[in-house]
């Protein structure tokens, strides 16, 4: 095993990181289809070169310079850094910027650099924690693109994120937590079909809303000639019979991952 100097480009001791991702994988279990109870320090390290890591808490040598950072990492891995220049591109790091020490990098250029590092030699698992921590709307929707990008060519993106419109844009699949405690692992998809929609319906005079009851509507609220309730089920019959009475507009709003995690939190989840 060989680390870098980024002084020198000399081999060095391992860093606490290393030591802390060599033993992230317990003895005994199947990782990336090795049994590291073989080999434990051979198989840990071989399934570490396909996984691409940004902890929450990123740590950086803030002495040298971003380019620098980059090319010390690379020399690190066995495979080349095949997605840098794109990733620099997408994340809107330029020369003059990688020229920089790190030390003067905000917090959105240091969070933009960690993902260029742990993403550039194209990892098949991507393990991410708060990965938009600090960077504006732009490169916040920029990073999905390239996440979702990467995921489109047949990698594994696993992130946590306490901004649940980001799981709900990129995610197939969502696991909760709360106090160390998982609540649930489900499909996305599945998890909307399940929650309720909120619907709002004006029509252009008054309304018996038995006229359009069906199974699933709660929380009905008439305000004058505006109709506010919560359905749940396929809104497809609900349609057929607001169709029938010519409502001058129908909103549904479609179940969100918030409504989820609040029901689950709260503890009156089914």
């Amino acid at each position: 095993m060989k680390t870098v100097d980024l002084r020198s480009d000399t081999v060095t001791q391992p860093t606490p990181a290393m030591r802390q991702a060599m033993a992230a994988a317990p003895v005994g279990d199947d990782v990336f289809g090795g049994d590291p109870s073989v080999n434990a320090l051979q198989d840990r390290m071989a399934a570490l070169t396909d996984a691409g890591y940004v902890p929450g808490d990123l740590g950086l040598i803030r002495g040298v310079s971003g380019r620098r950072m980059l090319h010390a990492l690379a020399r690190l891995h066995p495979r080349p850094p095949v997605l840098r220049d794109h990733l620099l591109s997408a994340l809107d790091l330029d020369e003059h910027t990688l020229g920089k020490r790190i030390r003067d990098y905000s917090t959105g250029m240091r969070q933009k650099l960690g993902l260029v590092a742990a993403l550039q030699h194209d990892p098949a698992v991507i393990i991410l924690d708060e990965p938009t921590s600090g960077l504006d709307p732009v490169m916040q929707a920029r990073l999905l693109e390239v996440l979702e990008e990467r995921a489109r060519a047949g990698r594994t993106v696993f992130f946590s994120s306490h901004v649940l419109g980001e799981v709900d844009e990129l995610c197939d699949r969502v696991a909760m937590v709360r106090d160390g405690r998982l609540l649930l692992v489900r499909d996305v998809a599945e998890l909307r079909r399940a929650r309720v929609r909120t619907v709002e319906v004006l029509f252009d005079g008054d309304v018996d809303p038995a006229t359009y009851r069906v199974d699933g509507i709660a929380d009905l609220r008439v305000d004058g000639h505006v109709h506010h309730f919560t359905l749940a089920g396929d809104p497809g019959l609900l349609l057929a019979r607001l169709g029938a009475l010519s409502p001058r507009d129908v909103t549904i709003q479609a179940a969100r991952l918030e409504d989820v995690f609040r029901a689950l939190y709260l503890g009156d989840a089914d």
